[in-house]
Order: structure tokens, then C-alpha cells, then sequence
């Protein structure tokens, strides 16, 4: 026996019993609209969220473990400087494997390597 409702519905399905999955009703579109959304939604959060790294400490002597005001902390194209208590706070888009550069005057040149988008380095500068 041949059913033609069951006939030209996909999987067998017919459309009163799951109106949601048939193919060509208004209701499987308008789910499968709002299910992409969602889906561009989150994919465009990760991204910007991805892009905004964070890196943040203190550099101090290594000698004498004072902080060094006015030290210049530079990541890729981001930089900042040093307050008082020489704490500085990098934001911008750089990942691991990227290079960090801390210069202060009188102080020989720090370098080391990004291993996280979001870290704490404490940097201990060695007079020239």
C-alpha cells in the first residue's frame, strides 16, 4: 500500500503530524532563520572577544625590587607606560607568540614572548 500524503514529504513525514520539520512550511524557515542568527550572533562575540587581549603587571629593579615609573611596555602596536607604582596595563589585539618589549631609561631592554591572550607579568628590569 502507497499513503499519498506520506509520499512527497521528506523522511516520510507529513505535515500535520510535524509541521516544525517539513521542509517547505514557513515554520521550519522561520527556526532555521532564527538558529543561524543565534549561530552569527556568537560567532561575532568570539571573534571580538578573541581581538581584545589584556596584559598587565609591574616593572620593578631587579636589584633593589623598586618599581620604575615611566617604563615603556609595548606589544605588537600597543604600548603603555608605567604609573608611580609601576604598574601598566596592555590592551589591544595580540596573541601568543607575539613579542613583548619593556624599556625604561637606564635600564637594559626586557624582552619575552606572549604565551596567553590575558596574562600577569611582572617584569624585573637589570640596570645597564
Amino acid at each position: 500500500m502507497h499513503n499519498k500524503n506520506i509520499k512527497n514529504r521528506p523522511l516520510g513525514l507529513d505535515r500535520r503530524c510535524a509541521p516544525a520539520l517539513y521542509v517547505g512550511s514557513t515554520n521550519f524557515k522561520t527556526k532555521l532563520r532564527k538558529f543561524m542568527k543565534s549561530k552569527i550572533v556568537i560567532l561575532c562575540s568570539a571573534l571580538i572577544l578573541s581581538a581584545c587581549s589584556s596584559m598587565q603587571g609591574v616593572v620593578r629593579d631587579k636589584k633593589t625590587g623598586t618599581p620604575i615609573p615611566s617604563a615603556h611596555v609595548v606589544i605588537n602596536r600597543y604600548s603603555a607606560t608605567t604609573n608611580a607604582l609601576g604598574s601598566y596595563r596592555v590592551t589591544g589585539a595580540f596573541i601568543p607568540g607575539d613579542t613583548m618589549l619593556v624599556n625604561a631609561p637606564g635600564y637594559n631592554i626586557y624582552t619575552r614572548t606572549v604565551k596567553s591572550t590575558n596574562e600577569i607579568v611582572d617584569v624585573d628590569l637589570s640596570k645597564k
